[in-house]
């Protein structure tokens, strides 16, 4: 009995000591997952309503209408490469005081962690990425085969993307799956090549923010415009991660800072994980709730540069939101007249494009911005960038014809954002089959994105730099 007790007692001696110099493990916590706009796909979207669902039975799709955001992709010349060497010099002084209480395994990871990406990767989708589209694209048949099926003529389907590497090689293998004709593979040809595509200039492409002065000087290159997210980061909860890091990693105090702190989560963590499709080593440095605290600093920015918060983040994509209007008033005009209507119309975008057309719509409501002192109430936040725009992300708008016996011909549509309905503000739905929205009530509750309305927007005049703002440089 005395040798069971002494042997009992070692034990939790043993167990409290391991405890006390092995403080953290990437295998202790279920893998942290939502990594802002470098989320996959998979672990926030939604699931598209089955086909008895969807709709009233006596409405049928004759024409949908999506933005898509790309797929996911390796780095372009744009991104952060030189931080990618200071962390492979950092990387090599991990544990230098010999007290790092991270576990061996990680602390092994991280010392043979090597630079991962290089500027002749140009932003290219990963295999991961086309994945995403050509998925994306099928499920979409499956839940529309009335419109999206290869019966429909080819040209009858128009295609676009900006002239990026990673919007064009996503824009390819959701095209196929779309088009594809499982039966005939030259006919699946013939229909890639009937189909209607589009691929602007970039100098003349108005979906880039680049091209809009009035959003570039007055939030993109204005240094005052984030105040939150820089409080935020000098903030004690950033502060805490600093300290728990330098700890863990054996690193001298002092040796690094939150900007360090900040490109190990950022450049070594989560876009490292976008392209390798699993945490890598730089992630299992952080604890779960250290990653939930810097994303939420990221959405806190996002919040500030990109959200309803300023008018022009948004209304600069004005002529995005006058294309699907004008799209589904087309295909209206063409089915009561007989004629043929573009089946679907499909245009491949970037994070501020599917962010922005969802503020023009009103998709979402803030209650509360997001702020340095709210990371505890907003845990559940509906600004998370992580579910909003994860890659592709979408937002669709699906025309439907209604042919009600009681009543005439009517036409309404509906609105998912990544693959969840979602109501129209301003449009009474509640309790009803797919919550369909009138589209003449549609026009009226946008009436800046109908084309000769008095209320039309102009993306010349939005994005417009009065003279007087023009060599302001604190912009």
């Amino acid at each position: 009995m005395m040798e069971k007790v002494k042997y009992r007692l070692r034990l939790l001696v043993f167990c409290s000591l391991f405890l006390l110099t092995r403080s953290h493990c990437s295998t202790d916590e279920e893998p942290f997952r939502l990594f802002g706009e470098k989320t996959f796909y998979e672990h926030v979207g939604g699931k598209l309503p089955a086909i008895e669902e969807r709709a009233p039975e006596y409405c049928q799709p004759i024409h949908i209408n999506m933005l898509i955001r790309h797929g996911a992709r390796y780095p372009d010349p744009d991104d952060s490469f030189p931080a990618l060497p200071e962390l492979f010099k950092l990387a090599r002084k991990i544990n230098i005081t010999g007290t790092a209480t991270q576990c061996p395994e990680d602390i092994k990871a991280l010392l043979n962690w090597k630079v991962w990406a290089t500027i002749y990767d140009n932003g290219n989708v990963t295999r991961e990425g086309a994945k995403e589209m050509s998925d994306l694209a099928f499920r979409f048949k499956q839940a529309f085969p009335e419109i999206l099926n290869k019966d429909i003529p080819a040209n009858q389907f128009w295609f676009s993307s900006t002239d990026i590497p990673q919007t064009r090689q996503s824009l390819s293998p959701f095209k196929t799956e779309i088009l594809k004709n499982n039966e005939n593979q030259l006919r699946t040809e013939n229909r890639l090549r009937e189909a209607q595509e589009v691929i602007p200039r970039l100098e003349d492409d108005q979906i880039f923010s680049k091209n809009c002065e009035k959003y570039m000087v007055r939030v993109s290159r204005n240094v005052s415009v984030t105040p939150e997210f820089k409080a935020f980061l000098n903030g004690p909860l950033v502060e805490g991660i600093v300290k728990g890091v330098t700890r863990r990693l054996g690193f001298p105090k002092g040796a690094i800072d939150r900007f360090v702190v900040w490109k190990m989560y950022t450049i070594g963590c989560y876009y490292q994980q976008w392209v390798d499709n699993e945490n890598g080593p730089w992630c299992a440095a952080f604890t779960r709730e250290e990653l939930e605290i810097l994303s939420f600093a990221e959405d806190i920015r996002n919040y500030e540069m990109k959200s309803r918060k300023i008018s022009i983040s948004y209304e600069k994509n004005c002529f995005v939101s006058k294309e699907i209007m004008s799209s589904l008033l087309d295909s209206r005009t063409k089915d009561m007249l007989d004629q043929p209507h573009l089946a679907g119309r499909f245009r491949l975008v970037h994070t501020s494009n599917i962010v922005t057309t969802v503020a023009n719509f009103r998709l979402y409501e803030v209650d509360e911005p997001l702020t340095s002192q709210n990371f505890e109430s907003k845990r559940n936040r509906e600004f998370n960038f992580a579910k909003m725009v994860p890659t592709a992300a979408n937002l669709v708008f699906v025309l439907y014809r209604c042919d009600d016996p009681s009543l005439a011909v009517d036409y309404k549509v509906q609105v998912l954002w990544n693959e969840n309905v979602v109501p129209v503000p301003g449009c009474p739905q509640e309790g009803t089959v797919g919550q369909l929205c009138d589209l003449d009530k549609f026009m009226r509750i946008y009436p800046t994105f109908v084309v000769g309305s008095l209320h039309e927007c102009d993306q010349d005049e939005i994005c417009r730099l009065p003279r007087s703002m023009s060599f302001q440089g604190h912009y």
